[in-house]
């Protein structure tokens, strides 16, 4: 079993890193039920795995090597550790469901927040039984990330503020065409990068 889960957290690390490879701007989400927790269990680190940030091998039973780079964030950890759970076990809270998201230079994603509808874990079993009540349709509750979609575009360098540096680089790149539709240097989303895209980018200059 340990087996198993080492080779599926490295096959989706690989994957997601070939597609970073293939298009470095390419924004990528992996949500959902990874069955794993976010940090070491002492036998297979799967989250680390996934994300580009392994255990040593001296943390745990089986170990993997960096796969992914840049490495993956999981937003999980910027909630609060009182909220940081969405599945109960024999009345244990844990964290299960997980939202890992690319963080490089032209494919950073900027979240604006993670909620759970608490709609199963704080509620008894005995709903399940109950066809006139919601909670308790599943045993995990549901996570919401929410993002803004506004800071990707034009922040070349994936700082997360739109300068003159992001400038520059859009300036480098006229004459080009956007290597995809979310190249943040295509500040207008025509996709070709010219002096439209410059223009349109000092609008949101929020330092010099």
């Amino acid at each position: 079993m340990r087996t198993k889960r080492r080779a599926q957290a490295e096959y989706l690390a690989n994957l997601i890193q070939s597609r970073q490879s293939a298009d470095p701007t390419e924004r990528i989400v992996s949500v959902g039920d990874y069955n794993a927790f976010q940090f070491n269990d002492g036998y297979v680190d799967s989250i680390a795995t996934i994300k580009g940030t392994p255990t040593p091998a001296n943390q745990v039973v089986l170990a993997s090597g960096d796969l992914v780079n840049p490495d993956l964030k999981d937003l999980v950890d910027d909630v609060p550790a009182s909220e940081r759970y969405s599945f109960s076990f024999d009345g244990n809270a844990q964290e299960l469901d997980h939202v890992l998201v690319t963080t490089g230079p032209l494919n950073r994603l900027t979240a604006a927040g993670l909620q759970y509808g608490r709609m199963d874990a704080d509620f008894p079993e005995i709903y399940r039984n109950d066809p006139n009540r919601p909670e308790r349709l599943s045993d995990h509750d549901p996570v919401v990330a929410y993002f803004s979609l506004a800071a990707m575009r034009c922040d070349a360098n994936g700082d997360g503020v739109i300068t003159q540096a992001d400038l520059v680089i859009i300036r480098n790149a006229n004459g080009q065409g956007a290597s995809g539709p979310f190249d943040p240097r295509d500040g207008n989303g025509d996709g070709a990068i010219n002096v439209a895209d410059f223009r349109y980018c000092q609008l949101g200059l929020t330092r010099q």
